[in-house]
């Protein structure tokens, strides 16, 4: 700001907040004297009049010597609430610095607007690591359950390969079970000369009758083992349905808060109260 320009600018200074609509306060101060040349207090009223000494800071030499804006963060702890600063050098016609125009605005509702965006932010983090874990143990369940598939559809296909060695062994007890009959026939025609083949042959034929019952009882065994198998693999295809369906919608949960970790990192970017750095 130039000087010529002071003066008008200290003539407003008792509208602007009605103007700005802001809770604002403004100090002229005399740079080379460090005195208040003006003041319009607001609600944030720093309790001085014009002619009161003002200390000078580093912000004040900053300003000064590199005759440019500085605007910094004010802590609560001097006016009840948080608040920014922003002081701008007046050149005079040499160009230097002969005033600081002081404006201190109340960001009480900006840094509240921060600090939950910023618990938003870390909320959605921590939201966003959870739901990517149960996409991940979602993705390991389902390919679990498609092992434990493949395992059962393996046994089922061994029982059917034992289902046909047992119709081997009946197929073999039935010729046992004939080869006896005949056999004993023999025997019979050959009167007490077979009497000891007639033998051989009755032990032949409980054998194979023995063979084909044991045989009958492992095959309904294995028709339950199998039914079972069956149904199992049945639920099992249910669960790996759901398990399929879980992980991808957890895939497409992760995806969305993705979206809005991004989003609120954004606004706690926005609502962050901007200083200049010295």
């Amino acid at each position: 700001m130039e000087e010529k320009y002071l003066k008008k600018f200290i003539e407003i200074l008792p509208a602007l907040n009605e103007v700005m609509q802001e809770d604002i306060n403004v100090v002229v101060i005399d740079a080379r004297k460090m005195t208040v040349m003006a003041y319009a207090p607001g609600k944030l009223d720093r309790k001085v009049k014009v002619g009161d000494p003002i200390e000078k800071t580093e912000n004040h030499d900053f300003v000064i010597r590199n005759k440019k804006q500085m605007l910094s963060k004010i802590p609560a702890k001097y006016f009840g609430v948080p608040a920014k600063g922003l002081l701008t050098p007046v050149l005079d016609e040499n160009g230097e610095v002969c005033a600081i125009v002081n404006v201190t605005q109340s960001i009480e509702r900006e840094t509240k607007i921060e600090e939950s965006t910023s618990v938003l932010f870390s909320s959605m983090n921590q939201l966003n690591a959870g739901i990517e874990e149960v996409a991940s143990s979602s993705q390991h369940l389902s390919t679990f359950i498609k092992e434990i598939d493949e395992f059962g559809s393996q046994t089922e296909e061994k029982i059917n390969d034992i289902d046909n060695i047992i119709l081997d062994i009946k197929n073999i007890s039935k010729h046992s079970n004939l080869l006896a009959l005949n056999a004993s026939i023999e025997a019979a025609r050959a009167g007490d000369a077979g009497r000891g083949f007639s033998v051989v042959a009755k032990e032949m034929g409980k054998l194979s009758n023995l063979s084909k019952e044991s045989a009958e009882r492992v095959a309904g065994s294995l028709s339950e083992i199998k039914s079972s198998i069956e149904f199992i693999g049945e639920k099992i295809k249910i669960v790996s349905l759901s398990s399929e369906n879980q992980a991808a919608a957890a895939e497409e949960m992760a995806a969305s808060t993705d979206e809005i970790v991004s989003i609120s990192k954004q606004l706690t970017e926005f609502a962050k109260v901007e200083t200049m750095e010295k």
